[in-house]
């Protein structure tokens, strides 16, 4: 399960981008799933999030956060 990590500062103050762990790549079904939201609503933030440079996407659709 995902819970909220203290120790994640991203700076984005959403709860959903502040749960994941650095070094670790999620899956979208995974992710959405564990934070209970829908797949589609959870791709337009990870598309966001990407684009403002705090995640990265994987091969195999996957996501983490930007170093």
């Amino acid at each position: 399960a995902v819970v909220a990590n203290p120790c994640t500062s991203v700076g984005s103050g959403d709860p959903a981008l502040a749960a994941l762990d650095r070094g670790r790549a999620y899956d979208l079904d995974e992710l959405a799933s564990a934070l209970g939201l829908q797949a589609a609503g959870l791709l337009t933030r990870l598309s966001d999030w990407e684009l403002r440079g705090l995640v990265r996407r994987l091969d195999g659709g996957r996501f983490m956060l930007a170093s």
